[in-house]
């Protein structure tokens, strides 16, 4: 996929990881802004205006504007290592408030399925990814 493209579909993926709960974690969002200052995909992309115009749709639209996304990943044609970087985004964004509520989870399955990535390839990577540890 051509890197712009991939870029916007990227973001889209990003905040919909943010927002599946229902709400935008400051933690998530501060994973976000931290990944765009490192990130080879995000050094050359208006990510704030991105930003706001998916924010926006997602103010209009809820959890319907999820959905949305989700289904347009179906029909993405994504190299394998296209799908590691998605996966990174979202799997990290949803653990970065230290809390995995059932509809992140949700999401995570989905979006597996949806882009056709491997359940075994997800174990292997982040071992499990649905259970955060607790700091003692």
């Amino acid at each position: 996929m051509e890197a712009k493209k991939f870029t916007e579909v990227l973001l889209e993926i990003a905040f919909v990881s943010m927002v599946c709960d229902g709400d935008i974690a400051p933690e998530e969002e501060e994973y976000l802004r931290e990944i765009e200052k490192s990130d080879f995909y995000l050094k050359e992309f208006d990510m704030s205006a991105k930003l706001d115009t998916l924010k926006a749709d997602w103010e209009l639209n809820g959890l319907n504007f999820c959905e949305k996304i989700l289904n347009s990943a179906y029909k993405l044609d994504l190299a394998e290592s296209e799908k590691i970087i998605i996966m990174d985004f979202a799997i990290g964004i949803t653990r970065s408030d230290g809390n995995m509520q059932q509809s992140e989870i949700h999401f995570i399955n989905t979006l597996m399925r949806n882009i056709k990535f491997s359940t075994n390839l997800v174990e292997m990577r982040y071992g499990n990814w649905s259970i955060i540890e607790a700091n003692n």
